[in-house]
């Protein structure tokens, strides 16, 4: 999981940085990962455990 999880952030943070007011723009994918990894059935799993810190 936390190869998958590492490849999406960096490709994600990649798209991010091409589009106009990219600060904006990753600060939207940021809250979108912190409110992902909230999540009480993503929470349960250990491997995201680490990730999330």
């Amino acid at each position: 999981m936390s190869k998958g999880f590492t490849h999406f952030v960096k490709n994600a943070k990649k798209s991010v940085a091409q589009l106009p007011d990219t600060n904006f723009h990753q600060m939207i994918n940021q809250a979108l990962l912190g409110i992902y990894l909230t999540d009480k059935k993503v929470r349960r799993q250990k491997e995201v455990q680490g990730m999330a810190k």
